[in-house]
């Protein structure tokens, strides 16, 4: 990684173990693809729920070589449309996680699998 990742924490505490984890994700994911020239991290809390508690949204972009990598964790809601009533685990909705490391976690596996994708393309496979 060229320089640190920039983490944003609204209404969320942001703790040096949160931030050391999220600094690990973005770290493993240049084996995927290298470099990693700018990483974002947005990091909030949204509205409480009578039953269930808050719910988190983790907001990553990642800049490579080639092009962008965006990748929101939100609660519910499908990634992309199936076509003729496949569902593909990419197009599932998040689950609505009330630890904010589940949330991350989920995050950086999407990326994971863009970042992938996105070099394959590029290698022409």
């Amino acid at each position: 990684m060229q320089s640190d990742p920039k983490i944003i924490f609204r209404g969320v505490k942001g703790t040096e173990a949160l931030s050391a984890f999220i600094k690990e994700r973005v770290l493993k994911l240049e084996r995927y693809k290298k470099p990693i020239t700018h990483c974002h991290v947005v990091v909030e809390k949204s509205d409480g729920r009578r039953n269930t508690g808050s719910r988190f949204v983790v907001h990553l972009e990642l800049t490579v070589p080639g092009g962008d990598i965006v990748v929101t964790h939100r609660e519910g809601g499908a990634r992309r449309r199936a076509p003729a009533g496949k569902v593909s685990r990419s197009e599932e909705p998040f689950p609505g996680h009330t630890h904010v490391r589940e949330a991350v976690r989920d995050v950086f596996a999407v990326a994971k699998r863009r970042l992938q994708e996105f070099a394959r393309r590029q290698r022409g496979e």
